[in-house]
């Protein structure tokens, strides 16, 4: 049986705001932040070392998304099967992990596969207390938009054994949801200008408690950073906000996401992303 991806464990990003990440990653979101020697950051949420890096570079763009598997055999199967070139040990151990191969799609997202990730015994000294939700979960999830929609999503589904959730139809085109475990989605897809490089539209950071939300909705507004109100989605029923990061792109935090059985889904459509709030907000508003 071909080996398939079993969570989202990481994303890499460039950016020349690394002083702006580390305030953001601790202060706002309330993650455990390192520095690396050369100045970039990473932000820790559970056991494994860390789930965000933001390297130093020119310009904001998306790196890498990293996916996890159960053992190095699987990874190296994988590997083979898709074209994914094995990157060495030295590469490995900077992304926490034991061993990891890297290929890009057709549309020009890398996808890093990794095995071993190195876990951090330490409880997580996160500087607010909150309780974030990962673990086996995997980081929470990405939203990429894509040059060409139906090659990433074929990626997605035929190399990476990712399995589609459900779908939004909008206005602008169909958003797809992709699943990897129980989690609602680890991945999500959207069309994007043909002429330009894949980018995040967000990433998600989930906590355990409606309280933890309050509490960094109060330091996002503090921050001047909030971009789109309270609400809850229509599919992963997610009760969330937006949030601006230093590189331009949402974070969207929140709890409360559905889980979902894998193994009996059956994919729906929705004509609407929310059921209520998340009200999208222009600097002035956010002041």
């Amino acid at each position: 049986m071909k080996p398939t991806v079993r969570s989202l464990a990481y994303f890499v990003i460039a950016s020349p705001h690394l002083d702006e990440w580390a305030e953001f990653a601790k202060n706002v979101v309330g993650a455990e932040v390192s520095r690396t020697p050369n100045g970039g950051v990473r932000a820790r949420f559970d056991a494994r070392s860390w789930r965000w890096a933001i390297e130093p570079g020119p310009d904001d763009r998306l790196t890498a998304l990293g996916w996890e598997l159960a053992t190095v055999d699987e990874l190296d199967r994988l590997a083979t099967i898709i074209g994914a070139e094995r990157a060495s040990d030295e590469f490995a151990v900077e992304r926490a992990a034991t061993a990891l191969a890297s290929v890009a799609d057709t549309a020009g997202t890398v996808h890093e596969l990794v095995a071993g990730s190195v876990l951090d015994p330490r409880p997580v000294p996160a500087p607010y207390g909150a309780r974030f939700v990962a673990d086996e979960l995997g980081l929470g999830h990405s939203v990429v938009v894509s040059p060409d929609f139906a090659a990433s999503l074929s990626f997605a589904t035929e190399q990476l054994g990712l399995r589609v959730t459900d779908t939004i139809t909008r206005p602008k085109g169909v958003v797809a949801f992709l699943h990897c475990n129980p989690r609602h989605h680890s991945l999500a897809l959207v069309q994007g200008p043909a002429d330009a490089p894949p980018s995040l539209n967000h990433v998600m950071a989930q906590v355990d408690s409606v309280d933890a939300v309050g509490a960094v909705l109060e330091r996002a507004e503090e921050s001047n950073t909030l971009s789109r109100t309270l609400g809850r989605h229509t599919n992963d029923r997610m009760l969330s906000f937006y949030c601006w990061t230093p590189s331009g792109f949402e974070l969207e935090f929140g709890t409360g996401a559905r889980i979902i059985d894998p193994s009996n889904w059956v994919v729906s459509d929705y004509a609407a992303t929310s059921t209520w709030g998340h009200r999208k907000l222009d600097k002035e508003d956010a002041r």
